[in-house]
């Protein structure tokens, strides 16, 4: 194989901003703080006692029709979480011990955001269900604006609110929900007290701490690994693959092309690229399409340090 170097070129940060859609015909105009989207009005709501403010009416409130908004962050990063169990003693139908089997109880440690909400119009009381649920682990969501955790996954499996004895109560999943990166739409509905129903939905970018090799980065996601957010160039997948330390001390990390050599080595201290390897037959390893220019993939994968991925757009 044939090792190549390149010269380091700066990189700049790109700005990820994602506008809440709002699908009860309601024009959000809100004011971006650190990438929050955030909905008319919410800022100057009351002080909650639960997860929102209240339900009183006024004229306008009876005669407009229900609509609702929310705003939610560009994007949350997450690691995969935890699950835990607790061991079960497992008998036959005649009373008869058999063995000792370990039954998850949930997967806990997978990062909340915060979403918040507005609902015009319409006659309260109101009640909410946003991404699937109708609290978290600090109440219920109601009222004409408020503030609620949500889950930084594309949700695949139940989520429940945990008791949590020893401390606060805390949101935890069913089974293990397969976290990866990529966009998560929020769905949002409020029903009011005449059985009218408006919705809104929100789109945020989910991005996956990746700890080691075991877990495979898709090509067009981004990641963050080792502390830096990469995005894999489409077309190829990639692993945390050797890593090794130089003479210096310093410690170099290699990149690699699944189930391939290919791959690009950063130096851990910047996480700037330092070599590249690219085998010469690498058009007929498996993982790699005949033709693919891995140089400018390779490109791509470096000009991509530190920088979130783009907005969505509407024909995504």
């Amino acid at each position: 194989m044939t090792a190549r170097f390149r010269e380091l070129r700066p990189r700049g940060m790109a700005i990820f901003v994602v506008v809440a859609t709002v699908v009860a015909v309601l024009a959000v105009t809100a004011a971006r703080e650190l990438g929050v989207v955030q909905p008319p009005a919410a800022a100057e709501r009351e002080s909650p006692t639960t997860n929102g403010g209240g339900d009183s009416e006024g004229v306008d409130a009876q005669s407009e029709p229900l609509m609702l908004a929310i705003g939610a962050p560009a994007t949350c990063e997450t690691k995969k979480g935890v699950g835990y169990g607790l061991d079960e003693a497992v008998y036959d139908d005649d009373g008869n011990f058999l063995r000792v089997e370990r039954r998850l109880v949930g997967w806990y440690e997978v990062s909340e955001f915060e979403v918040v909400w507005d609902v015009r119009g319409g006659r309260g009381p109101y009640r909410l269900n946003i991404d699937g649920a109708t609290g978290d682990a600090n109440g219920p969501y109601q009222g004409r604006s408020g503030v609620g955790s949500v889950l930084c996954i594309a949700k695949t499996v139940e989520s429940f609110i945990d008791p949590n004895g020893s401390g606060p109560p805390v949101r935890a999943l069913r089974a293990d929900p397969d976290i990866d990166s990529g966009w998560k739409t929020i769905r949002a509905s409020v029903t009011d007290a005449q059985g009218v129903t408006a919705q809104a939905t929100a789109d945020v970018y989910v991005i996956l701490h990746v700890p080691n090799d075991r877990h495979l980065m898709r090509g067009g996601s981004t990641y963050r690994v080792f502390g830096e957010l990469m995005t894999i160039p489409s077309g190829i997948d990639m692993r945390i693959s050797t890593r090794e330390t130089g003479e210096s001390g310093y410690q170099y990390q290699l990149i690699s092309v699944e189930q391939s050599r290919a791959g690009v080595w950063f130096d851990l201290d910047g996480f700037t690229e330092v070599s590249r390897e690219i085998p010469e037959a690498e058009a007929a390893v498996s993982g790699v399409e005949p033709g693919t220019d891995l140089d400018q993939l390779f490109d791509e994968l470096a000009e991509s340090i530190g920088k979130l991925p783009t907005a969505k757009t509407a024909t995504e």
